[in-house]
């Protein structure tokens, strides 16, 4: 499979046209549907995961927690609690704030997400910005038959940031290249989509050039 982030690098020369899903720079991240909710906004992302992707749940690609603080945040407590239970963190000043870093092994993502979910107890006037991030590559599957899409050479990817407020950096691959043939797709999995909405000035035709020596990407309008 080749890296969608090679894409638009240029490092990997697609065979086939295919139609990308990627937020600018400027934006990069959206939200998830009632996202207040660490719980509720892992529900949605579980939803549209295992209804519309061969993502086993089980098995991010890369979990990371992290803890944000500064003179008006004591996190000390929080910091605390986690290194019980996952060891001790990697430290590191940006600037701005203190950052507490644990990059965990999958198997320990029920008990991060347990974790994040009873740190929203903390009045939110004292509590440190923190978030789990997990990520997943995956291929998109039809949702009712649970067949892989064909001609998928390119894995998507997203990753989730469990937070107050949660939300989602998407890099979609599907594999058409006609529109319509996008929208049949959209369509059939909207229920499950994890987002407030899509941004439909957020997709790109992607295709190889006539020497097969790069990716020709273009901007595509969505009705």
């Amino acid at each position: 499979m080749i890296d969608f982030s090679d894409i638009s690098s240029q490092k990997t020369v697609v065979s086939k046209p295919m139609i990308t899903y990627e937020l600018p720079l400027s934006k990069v991240v959206q939200s998830l549907k009632k996202n207040t909710k660490i719980e509720t906004a892992w529900e949605i992302v579980n939803l549209f995961l295992r209804s519309c992707t061969t993502v086993d749940m089980n098995t991010p690609t890369w979990l990371v927690l992290t803890i944000y603080t500064d003179a008006t945040h004591d996190a000390r407590c929080l910091v605390e609690e986690a290194s019980c239970l996952f060891g001790k963190p990697k430290e590191w000043f940006d600037g701005l704030n203190n950052q507490f870093i644990w990059e965990l092994p999958a198997d320990e993502l029920e008990t991060a997400i347990r974790y994040m979910v009873n740190s929203q107890s903390c009045p939110v006037e004292t509590q440190p910005k923190m978030r789990l991030r997990i990520d997943y590559k995956f291929q998109f599957i039809e949702p009712v038959t649970k067949e892989v899409l064909p001609g998928q050479e390119v894995l998507s990817h997203m990753a989730v940031f469990l937070k107050r407020n949660s939300n989602a950096m998407p890099e979609f691959c599907f594999p058409f290249a006609e529109i319509d043939s996008l929208l049949d797709y959209l369509n059939a999995i909207d229920a499950f989509l994890p987002f407030k909405k899509l941004d439909m000035k957020a997709f790109r035709l992607v295709k190889p050039n006539k020497g097969k020596t790069g990716n020709v990407i273009r901007k595509i309008v969505i009705p």
